[in-house]
Parts: structure tokens; C-alpha cells; sequence
């Protein structure tokens, strides 16, 4: 066996290596799957937890002779181009989280009645959805499973890394060859683990150009055109389904006993795990690698041939496999038992204890470790252990603004979250949001408000938001003249999940300067009278703009410009170096004496580099600024009520060696 090869970077994933193995995170073992594949037209709005996909192959694409990449404003726009790209014959690849697939199922459901291929039988079609169980980085735990049968397409699930990119492969034989959009199923704990993968062959390079060949029957979707669009669309489903019983994809582990266990993706593991915990590994598992449709044969032989009495559905979340061959079982009228919401919750993850109690309780067995007891010490430990609220980086402009916010408004004033780093602004002490639904709803709730109540209405916006989904809500805030403040946060980047680009940027996916796209001149062309840029370093005119609109009638909008201190911070490390062995730096101090601990700094403007110390000289208690965690960005001393916060530039000389 060949050993593992430890190199690191998205350079790694392009290597022809076939048979050499290396560690790989689920993300990318998709990657390199799609490569392997011959993908040709990749395209994603980043988002948790399958940002990484997308940051790979702006790295990799533009040293992939052929292979387009973009960063599309949003999920409905990556979808669109990833189909245009398949009807052109090329393979393609959109990749979204579970709930950016909301936003492009408008397109997906027509895009599926079109098929993924071009008419002369090229392309191939795979959507990626990251979904989250337990929304660990979401606003929900939406389950996409049952996306599969509302748009009548197939569902693959991958367990482990190595065939997060074996399967991959697959998905794009099937898209081809039945013409149908293939949904790809990650969940967090396969995007995000690490495993032994083992290369294959680069089977075709990416098409640098395709053709579109014109097919008014099969592209236009329309009367009648739709109607018989939608009979080859079950024709084809149905066509999977039979193929399903002979897939790779799907497999079955015989045992001896009458209790069976049907099982896919993460669950999966954990099921042969708490197998080997409870000793019960004459037990059969049919391992499902196609979720959506289950083969109707492939189910039947598994209990007929194995002689099941009982089955165990294993899986997270509502019982979407449990559903599918209960209705299997009930068709064929099959005489056996059907266990699964019964023993496992329809929320959250599961993990190996969860499912060996949970089949523990069926067989009437009892693990060789107490894993009741386990949990509880875990449950009692985290009680010991102080919990740590989320907070913002230390220098971050959002959180700057969001003291200048608290500044200007009362207790009755109403704010409006959104989708970004500022979602860890309802968190204390800072206390700047009343509520998160998606992208862009900030907005769109305040729209509605605005008509029913009289408090001051403040939304928040992000600036990769604003392109997302944020101009269309504008549009309608002034449509409707809705008296709303719109605060966009605008650090450059999207930054939440990463620091991808967007077209305020000002650089595409395949690392190419693009035109700006100003958010004040957007604003201003619809028709937005009161606009605003303010920096939100410089406090007290942030203050002082915030008093002004807040004062303004119908909608207004006010743009916080400053970048991102992570993004800003690695420019200052690469582009800032010593002169001659002597480096200047600037630092924030507490003056001893000024300090009155009024905790401004901490429990008003929160920085998260500032605590409260003994000082040594005088022996009395004074805040204490950690020059580690310190930025310099300065808001601290704006905000300090006693002017104890001071700023001092030093001289380091630092050895030559």
C-alpha cells in the first residue's frame, strides 16, 4: 500500500497522483472528486459548512487549463450558471449550504424538468448541499433530504472522505446518463472530518469551451412543454430507482441475526461503532449511498434474503429514509417491524452513544461501557465549566459601530439582524438584535413593521448581503416608502464564512480585478434620498450621522466602510516590514490613576482585549489592556468616559542574527 503523502494546500488536490493517499477534510475530497470527474464550470455563494469547496477552487482553477470558477452573488445565481454550463456540455458544480438551496429552488425546480445535459447528451449536473444536524453554523437545521422527492431528483450520500470523493464521481455518471440534476448531500461532520483518501485517475480534463445546442421543447419550459417535461422527469427518477439496486453507491453487510439496521452518510459510522460496542455484529446493514429514491428491489432482497423480522432506520433528523421504506414494506406487504423515531430524536446530530442506547433498547442488550453515565459526567462537567459567549475579533469595525448604535437609540428602538458576523450582536453586553430569519430579512421584516409600529426601526445588512439578497428588499423599502434605517455593514469581504470575495471586492473567483460596484450608488439609483458613509472607527461622527438619519422620514440608508481586521491585519504582515533591524508600533494604554472602572470598555463596547487587573505599583484594581489581543484601532479611547485610555508609539530594535 502506498503511504500517505502529508503535503498541504490546495495545491495537493490537483496532483495526478492516482493511488498515493492522503489526509484529506471531507470538503475536500469533494474537489477532488469534481477534478477527477473533469468538472469544467464550478460555481458557490460561500457558506457553512461547505465554504471550503468553494476556497479550493479559487485557488486551483486558474492553474486547471479549462475550468472556469465564480464566486456568484448568490446561491439562485450559481445554480443558473452552473446549468447553463452543463446545457453547454460541460460538467458542472454549484455548492451551497442547506438553506442557500431555498433560494435557488425557484430555478431548481424548472432546471430539473429541463434535465442537466445538452441535447447532442453531454454535461452532467451536481449540486452540493452542506447540510448542518443541530444547526452547529445555521439558523436552522433544515433537512434537504426532502428536496429529493419534491423536485423528482436523486439524493447521494457519502460516509467517510474517501467517498465524499469516490461518489462524487459517481454523481456525475448518473447526472449524465439519466440527464437529471443530482443533489450531493454533505452534512458538517463529513464536510469538516479528516481521512485517508486514496487518489484515482484524472478520468477527462475540464472542456474549455461546449456548445448550446437550441431545444425548444426541452429548455423552454412552458405550456405544453412543461407537461411533457415533467413525465420525462419521472421517467427518469423511476430510471434511477431500478438502477439503484445494482449501484456501487449502495451495500449491503450480511449478518445472521432477525433484526436488521438501514443506515446512510454519517450515521453510517456511528451504527458499526455502537455495533462493536454491544457486541452485535451478526446484525445485517443495508448502507444506502443513494437516499433518494431507495430501490424498491434492493430493500425487498435485503429482508427477504437476510430474513429480517425488525429493522432499525438510523439517521438524523426526520425520518426520511424510515418514510420511504415504510411505504416499501407496506406496498409489498412485508411482515416485519419498523423502528426509528421512536428510539431517535427528529432534531439535531446523532453520535455513536445515541445510537448504541438507541439499539441497545431494541436488542434488550447492554453496552460494555456505561455510556449513560459517560453523558452524564460530560452534562455535569459543562455545568463546571464557564460557558464563552461569542464575540466579536478584537478591532472588528462592526463592533464599533454597534457601541455607536447603542449610543443613539433607547430601550424601545427595534433592530433588525441578518446574516453575518453581527449575528453575535444580540449576545451581551452589546444587545443589537431582535431577530434573525435569512439573508436580507432583516430588511424585510423591518419593510413590513415600519406600517405598524412607531418605534425607531433599524435593519442591518452585511455587504456581501446587500448583493445576496439585500437590493431587491431595498427596492421594495422604497417602493413602499418604508420608514426604516438600513445600516450596511460593509468590511469588504464576506467575511463570516472566510473572507470570499464579492463584487464589492473588487476581485472575481478566478482571481481577476472586477469594476466596482459602489453599495452609496446602487442606494442612490433606486431612489434611497438620505445615504451616508460613515467609518466606524471615528466614533463620535458615526454618532452624529446615526442622530441625523434616525431623524429622517421613509427609508435611509447609512454604509459603515471600514475592512475586516483579520484581512487588514495579514495585509499589515505582509506588507509591513522592519527597516534596518527598528520597527515603530503603537500602543494603547490604561493611564494609572485615570481608571474610575466604570467598565465602559467591557460591558458597553465589549473589547475583548481589555480585563480588569490588579495593578502592581498601586495595588488597586484598573482595567488592563493585553497587547497580544490588541489592534489599535483606537475606539477604545473615544469611548473611555475619563480619558485613561492613552496612545504611545514605541521604538523596537530588534537583533540581527
Amino acid at each position: 500500500m502506498v503511504g500517505i503523502t502529508s503535503l498541504t494546500g490546495s495545491h495537493r488536490i490537483i496532483l495526478d497522483r492516482e493511488g498515493e493517499v492522503f489526509p484529506l477534510m471531507g470538503n475536500e475530497a469533494v474537489a477532488r472528486g469534481a477534478i477527477e470527474a473533469g468538472v469544467g464550470y464550478v460555481s458557490t455563494y460561500p457558506g457553512t459548512p461547505v465554504s471550503e469547496i468553494g476556497n479550493i477552487f479559487n485557488e486551483v482553477a486558474p492553474k486547471i487549463p479549462g475550468l472556469y470558477f465564480q464566486f456568484s452573488v448568490n446561491e439562485a445565481a450559481a445554480v443558473q450558471g452552473a446549468a447553463g454550463a452543463s446545457w453547454s456540455g460541460v460538467k458542472a458544480l454549484a455548492v451551497s449550504k442547506h438553506v442557500g438551496i431555498n433560494v435557488a429552488v425557484d430555478s431548481l425546480v424548472t432546471i430539473c424538468y429541463n434535465g442537466s445535459n445538452s441535447s447532442y447528451g453531454e454535461g452532467g449536473l451536481v449540486i452540493v448541499s452542506g447540510d448542518d444536524p443541530g444547526a452547529l453554523g445555521s439558523q436552522n437545521e433544515q433537512n434537504n433530504r426532502f428536496y429529493g422527492p419534491f423536485l423528482n431528483a436523486p439524493i447521494v450520500e457519502p460516509s467517510t472522505p474517501q467517498e465524499a470523493k469516490d461518489f462524487i464521481i459517481e454523481a456525475y455518471r448518473l447526472s449524465n446518463k439519466h440527464d437529471i440534476p443530482v443533489i450531493y448531500r454533505l452534512t458538517t461532520r463529513i464536510a469538516h472530518s479528516r481521512g485517508k483518501v486514496t487518489y484515482g485517475p484524472i478520468l477527462e480534463k475540464p472542456k474549455a469551451k461546449g456548445y448550446f445546442q437550441k431545444d425548444i421543447p426541452k429548455y423552454c419550459s412552458l405550456p405544453p412543454h412543461a407537461n411533457r417535461n415533467k413525465v420525462r422527469l419521472i421517467d427518469r427518477i423511476n430510471s434511477i430507482e431500478k438502477e439503484s439496486r445494482t449501484s456501487k453507491l449502495n451495500k449491503i453487510l450480511p449478518g445472521t441475526a432477525k433484526t436488521g439496521i438501514v443506515t446512510s452518510g454519517v450515521p453510517y459510522g456511528y451504527t458499526i461503532e455502537a455495533l462493536n460496542l454491544l457486541e452485535a455484529r451478526d446484525l445485517p446493514v443495508l448502507k444506502l449511498g443513494i437516499t433518494y429514491p431507495v430501490s424498491q428491489e434492493l430493500f425487498t432482497r435485503f429482508v427477504q434474503y437476510q430474513n429480517l423480522e425488525k429493522i432499525v432506520v438510523v439517521e438524523e433528523m426526520e425520518s426520511f429514509l424510515e418514510t420511504q421504506i415504510k411505504k416499501i414494506a407496506q406496498e409489498q406487504k412485508m411482515a416485519v417491524e419498523i423502528i426509528g423515531k421512536e428510539i431517535y430524536p427528529p432534531y439535531g446530530e446523532l453520535s455513536v452513544g445515541d445510537v448504541a442506547l438507541g439499539l441497545a433498547k431494541v436488542l434488550g442488550k447492554e453496552p460494555k461501557i456505561n455510556i449513560q453515565k459517560i453523558l452524564q459526567n460530560y452534562q455535569e462537567t459543562s455545568k463546571i465549566i464557564p460557558a464563552r459567549t461569542p464575540t466579536f475579533c478584537p478591532g472588528c469595525p462592526e463592533r464599533a459601530l454597534l457601541y455607536a448604535i447603542r449610543k443613539v437609540t433607547n430601550d424601545q428602538a427595534v433592530y433588525g439582524g441578518d446574516i453575518g458576523c453581527y449575528v453575535m450582536s444580540f449576545f451581551p453586553p452589546i444587545g443589537v438584535t431582535d431577530w434573525i430569519v435569512c439573508m436580507a430579512g432583516g430588511l424585510g421584516v423591518a419593510n413590513g413593521m415600519s406600517f405598524k409600529v412607531d418605534q425607531d426601526l433599524i435593519a442591518l445588512m452585511g455587504d456581501s448581503t446587500f448583493y445576496h439578497t439585500g437590493i431587491p428588499a431595498l427596492v421594495n423599502s422604497v417602493y413602499n416608502d418604508a420608514n426604516v434605517l438600513l445600516i450596511v455593514l460593509d468590511n469588504r469581504w464576506t467575511a463570516m464564512t472566510g473572507h470570499q470575495p464579492h463584487p464589492g471586492s473588487q476581485i472575481r473567483g478566478m482571481n481577476e480585478k472586477s469594476p466596482p460596484m459602489p453599495i452609496e450608488d446602487i442606494a442612490k439609483a433606486l431612489g434611497v434620498k438620505y445615504v451616508r458613509v460613515v467609518d466606524p472607527f471615528d466614533v463620535n461622527h458615526t454618532i452624529n450621522v446615526l442622530t441625523e438619519a434616525l431623524k429622517q422620514k421613509g427609508p435611509k440608508m447609512v454604509i459603515s466602510r471600514r475592512e475586516c481586521m483579520l484581512t487588514y491585519q495579514r495585509y499589515l504582515k505582509r506588507e509591513k516590514k522592519p527597516v534596518e533591524g527598528i520597527k515603530t508600533e503603537d500602543l494603547l494604554w490604561i493611564v494609572p490613576g485615570r481608571c474610575q472602572l466604570c467598565l465602559e470598555c467591557v460591558k458597553v463596547l465589549g473589547c475583548p482585549a481589555i480585563r480588569k487587573v490588579v495593578d502592581e505599583e498601586y495595588g488597586e484594581e484598573t482595567m488592563y489592556i493585553d497587547q497580544s489581543r490588541c489592534t489599535k484601532c483606537g475606539v477604545c479611547k473615544i469611548a473611555c468616559k475619563h480619558c485613561a485610555i492613552a496612545r504611545t508609539r514605541i521604538t523596537i530594535h530588534i537583533p540581527k542574527f
